[in-house]
């Protein structure tokens, strides 16, 4: 469980949800992978754990070198969160109206949608 890795082929049907397990049945936290599979649609870089009421978030649209894209449009939802594009999303304090699925759109190309998890300030002592 400690300093462990492991290394999967990109191919868009490994996409899941992935954990580790030691030899003592002891299992780490789950992570979602998504993996791209049209190479030149835009990645949302978004939180990967639950986000605690109150924080600020960023998220961003990268390219497959993980180059931040300008002129971006956000969605929550599927819908549309500004009129105007940008760089980045930036959300000062996110509440419990922010989880949900988020995606964005650059160059009329659409990355997959990730979905953002925000827990109350009570529920981080769990």
């Amino acid at each position: 469980m400690n300093r462990s890795t492991c290394t999967i082929n990109p191919y868009w049907y490994h996409s899941g949800v992935y954990w580790c397990e030691s030899g003592s049945g002891e299992f780490s936290n789950a992570v979602n992978i998504t993996v791209q599979k049209h190479i030149n649609a835009p990645i949302l870089v978004s939180p990967v754990h639950p986000v605690t009421e109150g924080d600020p978030v960023t998220l961003s649209c990268r390219d497959k070198e993980l180059k931040l894209l300008s002129n971006v449009f956000f969605y929550h939802n599927n819908k549309l969160l500004h009129n105007d594009s940008r760089e980045e999303l930036k959300i000062s304090a996110v509440s419990k109206s922010d989880e949900g699925f988020y995606k964005c759109k650059h160059s009329g190309k659409e990355s997959l949608q990730s979905w953002m998890s925000v827990r109350g300030e009570e529920d981080e002592n769990i």
